[in-house]
């Protein structure tokens, strides 16, 4: 049976190792220049990172709330942060993901979708073959389905 992180909609398991978060999810020193250039507040350059790292892995575009605490501490650790929730809040108070997200997408090659699809709650959305990447792999900024046991 194939493990739930390995779905349609992977998720980022909360006991990752020291190997997976240096190899999947620490910055490219590509990744850090674009964030030099385009995030300059420490709150925009933290939730700009934990933005990208976490589309290029998962495809989707997670809300903070949902990464497990050693992914977070890890982001901070690499931006010499020491408290990253806590820095996370003013980013979302001031609309710093509506900015970013254009950017971020911009900078990975993927188009967002806009043709007046209506998503159905509970369906995973469907990518018509003008959305996607411009190159790679198609990815879709849609927030995965609840977790099983979920409320």
């Amino acid at each position: 049976m194939t493990a739930i992180h390995e779905t349609a909609y992977p998720w980022i398991r909360s006991n990752l190792g020291d190997h997976a978060l240096h190899t999947l999810y620490t910055p490219t020193p590509d990744d850090l220049a674009f964030r030099q250039r385009t995030m300059t507040s420490t709150v925009a350059a933290f939730g700009g990172v934990v933005l990208l790292q976490t589309l290029q892995r998962l495809g989707y575009l997670p809300f903070f709330d949902a990464l497990p605490p050693r992914l977070m501490q890890h982001f901070a650790t690499t931006m010499d942060l020491l408290l990253p929730r806590e820095t996370l809040q003013p980013y979302e108070l001031r609309g710093f993901r509506k900015w970013h997200v254009p950017l971020i997408r911009d900078y990975l090659g993927i188009r967002a979708c806009s043709d007046g699809r209506k998503h159905v709650p509970g369906q995973p959305p469907l990518l018509p073959p003008s959305c996607g990447r411009t190159h790679g792999p198609a990815m879709a900024d849609a927030h995965p389905p609840a977790q099983p046991g979920g409320a």
